[in-house]
């Protein structure tokens, strides 16, 4: 409408409607609060104007138009800078999923340390058990070999029957 005014104040005062028309839209877009409604939000919305010149047009009425916007979590895109704010948003997200699983990779680390270490206070007690076990094994088999088996094996060499089967000899671990 602006573009098409026959006088230069019928012209600015569409620009000032215009103008009106950009902060009236930040200003709804910003009492919607998105960045409240979801669990994973940005802090900002974007509002899009689908051409450069629309925009500057609002900025020549209103230099304080980005500001005004920005107090209410508004960002205001034109095709130009969108696209480069899309790949701005997407290489954080990326960012901030490599850093989501970084921080899970650390607590599975922690905990699988922890659980490592529990498991090797358990292989250190078995170890002790088994190392008891055979020290009470090999102390079992000395004295079996000396107090005990000699006086068995004399009973061989006194000719009683052993069916076949002589006592053995017993060797320590």
């Amino acid at each position: 409408a602006a573009s098409e005014a026959d006088s230069d104040s019928l012209r600015q005062t569409r620009l000032a409607e215009h103008c009106a028309a950009l902060k009236d839209h930040a200003d709804q877009l910003g009492r919607k609060k998105y960045w409240d409604q979801f669990d994973q939000a940005p802090d900002f919305v974007v509002m899009f104007v689908p051409g450069e010149h629309f925009l500057h047009a609002a900025l020549d009425i209103d230099p304080e138009l980005w500001e005004f916007a920005f107090k209410r979590r508004i960002l205001i895109a034109t095709p130009v800078n969108l696209i480069a704010l899309a790949r701005t948003v997407s290489l954080v997200w990326r960012q901030e999923t490599m850093a989501e699983t970084a921080r899970e990779i650390a607590l599975l680390a922690r905990e699988l340390y922890r659980r490592l270490g529990a498991l090797g206070d358990h292989v250190q007690k078995l170890g002790r058990a088994i190392g008891g076990s055979v020290g009470a094994y090999n102390a079992f088999v000395g004295s079996l070999e000396t107090s005990v088996l000699p006086q068995a094996r004399k009973f061989t060499e006194l000719g009683v029957d052993d069916g076949g089967k002589p006592v053995p000899l017993l060797e320590p671990l």
